[in-house]
């Protein structure tokens, strides 16, 4: 249990840390960081198990603390596996899902905006002059 509360309070920092850091002047980097982060976050969850597992297969000497070491081995390689998986996968089935289905922004016809705003002059429907 105390690396629950351990994972919370640093969680919890981190979202402070992101919240604060457009009003401390760095938040550009700091965006683009935690984009990234994002970006990588269910690629890794997807990976990491079977590529410690694999490294672990792999490893021709035995290190004292086996346990400890494996997985801290396991993490350059996973990292690359999220990436590539991201870049190779994700970011290609997004471009194609925006071909297929725009953005609700651009599906919008122009038009409907003009019937659902009523002009400068006439005062918008109520209940009563329905």
């Amino acid at each position: 249990m105390e690396g629950f509360y351990l994972s919370l309070v640093l969680a919890l920092v981190a979202v402070v840390m992101l919240r604060d850091a457009r009003v401390l002047g760095v938040g550009q980097r700091v965006q683009r960081l935690d984009a990234r982060c994002g970006d990588l976050a269910y690629p890794l969850f997807l990976v990491h198990h079977p590529i410690t597992l694999v490294v672990v297969a792999l490893l021709p000497f035995r290190l004292p603390g086996r346990s400890a070491w494996e997985p801290a081995i396991a993490v350059a390689p996973s990292f690359l596996a999220a990436w590539l998986l991201h870049r190779l996968v994700e970011v290609p089935i997004a471009c194609w899902r925006d071909r297929v289905r725009p953005t609700a922004r651009a599906a919008t016809p122009a038009g409907l905006e003009a019937v659902q705003r009523p002009a400068s002059n006439e005062r918008p429907l109520t209940r009563r002059a329905l």
